[in-house]
């Protein structure tokens, strides 16, 4: 998974979706699910530099170059990792679905694919080190 670029998500990443799944759609069967995860496992097949790329011509004019934000909702630099109890937080694949799904805010799913898991990857890994696990 994701099928259209099955490599974006192996291991530690597959690991941790799986355990959301559970969690969240059947927690009658999983243990653990009150625990928070510490870390957003960034698979070793996201490309950092092409992701730097993307987020320079689509992202940085709203959440500019360090991530900070035009504003505090723009703020990429407070992402926290996936929280069972509360269901808040991200997983790798929840922030790449984000991305996805409604980014930029002037064409949302102009990044999709490899464009989203990149760009994910240089967020967390550039402005969120201390929860991103995983990078090169």
């Amino acid at each position: 998974m994701p099928k259209s670029f099955p490599a974006a998500c192996e291991g530690d990443c597959a690991e941790d979706t799986a355990a959301l799944v559970l969690c969240n759609f059947n927690p009658e069967v999983a243990d653990g699910c009150s625990e928070v995860a510490t870390s957003i496992v960034v698979p070793p097949a996201a490309d950092l530099e092409t992701g730097q790329t993307s987020y320079d011509s689509m992202c940085a004019s709203c959440h500019l170059a360090a991530g900070t934000g035009s504003s505090p909702s723009r703020d990429l630099t407070d992402i926290l990792p996936y929280d069972y109890a509360t269901d808040s937080g991200y997983t790798f694949n929840s922030l790449t679905a984000k991305i996805q799904d409604t980014m930029p805010k002037n064409g949302p799913t102009a990044c999709q694919n490899e464009c989203a898991v990149n760009t994910a990857a240089l967020v967390l890994c550039s402005f969120n080190p201390d929860v991103a696990e995983g990078c090169l």
